[in-house]
């Protein structure tokens, strides 16, 4: 993930099928904030790692589903 830049893109992939998300933020946050994981009224993709060397603090990473015509 430390190579991710806002407007790249991630394709998710499962059982289901695939989704397409554009990411749109990258932040750094403290190990103890989970508030990225609270509920919102849209489809989001949210990642979060351990920054190396920095035991104190996560990776935050959210991308938004990108919609094809018709869905």
């Amino acid at each position: 993930m430390n190579t991710l830049i806002e407007g790249d893109i991630i394709s998710y992939k499962t059982g289901l099928g695939e989704s397409t998300y554009t990411v749109s933020t990258i932040a750094k946050i403290a190990a103890s904030d989970w508030s990225p994981l609270n509920y919102i009224d849209a489809n989001q993709l949210t990642m979060i790692t351990c920054i190396s060397g920095q035991p104190d603090r996560r990776l935050c990473v959210t991308a938004n589903e990108q919609h094809t015509e018709g869905s």
